[in-house]
């Protein structure tokens, strides 16, 4: 497998994590999303009651949405691409920084 190939994979699983991250945590109450919410959280409750806190963390669900991600990939690349630990810190870190520069514009304002 090429070099090229799996480094657009691992931009793609980034990319991906943090745009279901963005539109699961922060767009939550918005229309189309609020009913995948709400399924969602019920699903994941049966697991674990305290699990269902996970959409309540930008950062938090990009690391695990990065990990549906690679599983996605990892069958679209014919099981030979997974990268999740490394998409899943590489999302989350990209997530903070863009959360912790939005509060500094905020809090610049006032």
């Amino acid at each position: 497998m090429c070099l090229t190939y799996i480094v657009s994979l691992f931009f793609i699983s980034v990319i991906s994590s943090i745009g279901m991250s963005i539109v699961f945590v922060e767009k939550r109450y918005d229309f189309p999303i609020r009913k995948l919410n709400i399924i969602f959280r019920r699903k994941i409750r049966k697991i674990n009651p305290k699990l269902s806190t996970l959409g309540l963390c930008t950062v938090c669900f990009s690391f695990w949405a990065a990990l549906l991600s690679d599983i996605f990939l990892l069958v679209y690349s014919n099981f030979s691409y997974f990268l999740w630990p490394l998409t899943g810190f590489a999302s989350s870190g990209i997530v903070w920084l863009i959360i912790s520069y939005l509060n500094i514009i905020d809090n610049g304002d006032q």
